[in-house]
C-alpha cells in the first residue's frame, strides 16, 4: 500500500547535478515527495537503497567511472527509475531496464514538468482505490487533498 507521501532518490557524482534536480523536485512537487535523498556515488546509492525504500529513482548513468545501470538490481521492483544524463547512446539500454523516462542534460525544465506530470498522475491513479481526494488549483499546480484528512473547507 503506497502512502500519502513519497521518498526519492538522486543519484548523481556532481553536486551540480544533485542540486539542480532536488530545487526542480521542491519546485515542481513539493506536495508529492516527503523525502529527498540524494547520493554521490554508486555506493552511497545502494546502501540508502538496503536502507529504504523509494519510489522514484532520479539516475545519472556515468558515476565515476561505474554505472547507475548497476543500482537497477538493487532497487525494489516498484521504484520508477528516470534516468539523468548527458549521454544519449545509452537510450535504448534504459528502455530495456524499463526506465519511467530518460532526460538529457542539461535538464529542459518543460521535459522535466512533463516526466514529474506523468509520475504524480500514475500515482494519483494507484492510490485512487485507496483513497479519495479533492484536487486544489494553486499557482498553476494541482495539489491533491486526501478527502479523509480535511476538516473544514472555504472558498473565496
Amino acid at each position: 500500500m503506497l502512502s500519502t507521501k513519497l521518498t526519492a532518490l538522486i543519484v548523481d557524482d556532481e553536486h551540480s547535478g544533485r542540486s539542480s534536480l532536488k530545487i526542480l523536485l521542491n519546485k515542481n512537487c513539493y506536495y508529492l515527495f516527503e523525502r529527498i535523498v540524494t547520493a554521490s556515488s554508486l555506493d552511497q546509492a545502494i546502501e540508502f537503497v538496503k536502507q529504504q525504500h523509494f519510489n522514484i529513482c532520479f539516475l545519472d548513468i556515468n558515476l565515476n567511472n561505474q554505472s547507475g545501470f548497476d543500482l537497477i538490481p538493487y532497487l525494489a521492483n516498484d521504484t520508477k527509475v528516470v534516468f539523468v544524463t548527458a549521454y544519449s547512446e545509452f537510450a535504448i539500454k534504459a528502455i530495456k531496464e524499463n526506465a519511467f523516462d530518460y532526460l538529457l542534460k542539461p535538464i529542459n525544465p518543460a521535459e522535466f514538468t512533463t516526466c514529474v506530470d506523468r509520475y504524480d498522475k500514475e500515482i494519483l491513479a494507484e492510490t485512487a482505490a485507496m483513497k479519495k481526494y479533492l484536487h486544489i488549483q494553486a499557482q498553476g499546480e494541482t495539489i491533491p487533498i486526501p478527502l479523509d484528512e480535511l476538516v473544514f473547507l472555504q472558498a473565496a
